[in-house]
């Protein structure tokens, strides 16, 4: 991730009318902690109890597991990354988040539904294909 800055040691150039001006890009600094330790705020917009909420409104706070009938209490984040970068923020009902109940919100996050990345765990984990078809197709029948 980069931030558009004044001081860097990158200079990329950058077309206009007038010819070529130099753009500088600098790297987000990401936040200092211990060893071993890893940032997960980032998975998180700053309005996700809003994004919560209205996932949960829009499936009738009903768990979108395929079947159940349970109250949804939870959000679910299917995936935090696409081809455009962290999804914190752009989340879609139904696509990227679904509401769950707890029972099924642990079984999303089980070892057999959820694939685990060791390059990158923060951005990188995400449901498997098959949970996520299920978890798609209880929010379409739900709707």
């Amino acid at each position: 991730m980069f931030r558009v800055g004044l001081e860097s040691a990158i200079a990329l150039p950058e077309r206009s009318s007038t010819g070529i001006q130099a753009r500088y890009i600098q790297p987000i600094k990401q936040n200092v902690l211990p060893r071993g330790k890893k940032d997960y705020s980032v998975r998180y917009a700053d309005n996700w109890t809003e994004i919560s909420r209205e996932c949960k409104r829009l499936n009738r706070y009903k768990c979108c597991y395929l079947g159940c009938r349970q109250k949804a209490i939870e959000t679910h984040h299917a995936l935090y990354f696409d081809k455009q970068g962290s999804i914190a923020g752009r989340e879609i009902a139904g696509v990227h988040i679904f509401p769950l109940c707890s029972q099924h919100h642990d079984e999303a996050h089980c070892f057999i539904n959820w694939v685990r990345s060791h390059f990158n765990p923060v951005l990188n984990n995400r449901n498997t294909a098959r949970f996520y078809k299920r978890l798609r197709q209880g929010w379409l029948s739900k709707i």
